[in-house]
């Protein structure tokens, strides 16, 4: 069975983030969190893109606890990539069957995404 854990520094923004900013500061954030995913996958990609998948995302943050849609719309870039980089087939439902998002806290200037795929048997 597959998997793939990764970490990367940083965090997205969050939906409620995106919304305020321009168009270019979107397209920077969504272009900088696909190109550090790919690079945390570059050779660590299944045989064939995975069929059947879940995603464990967590997210380390110094912030308030976040709502439920601004944690997994932070995700769209980090799984948008996944899809790219042939790791999942899809990110519709039918292949990621289940996803999780958590929120822990880090200390302020710390903060991190850990990102975690496992293949789920047929």
């Amino acid at each position: 069975m597959y998997s793939l854990e990764f970490t990367l520094p940083g965090l997205p923004m969050t939906r409620n983030q995106v919304q305020s900013k321009h168009w270019r500061a979107r397209y920077a954030d969504d272009m900088h969190w696909k190109e550090l995913v790919a690079t945390a996958v570059a050779g660590k990609e299944p045989p064939e893109p995975l069929s059947l998948a879940r995603l464990e995302l967590t997210r380390y943050s110094s912030g308030a606890a976040m709502d439920l849609d601004n944690c997994y719309g932070s995700w769209k870039s980090v799984i948008d990539q996944l899809r790219i980089s042939k790791i999942i087939l899809s990110d519709t439902p039918a292949v990621v069957t289940e996803l999780q998002c958590r929120h822990y806290k880090a200390k302020p200037r710390e903060g991190y995404i850990k990102v975690r795929v496992e293949e789920i048997e047929h």
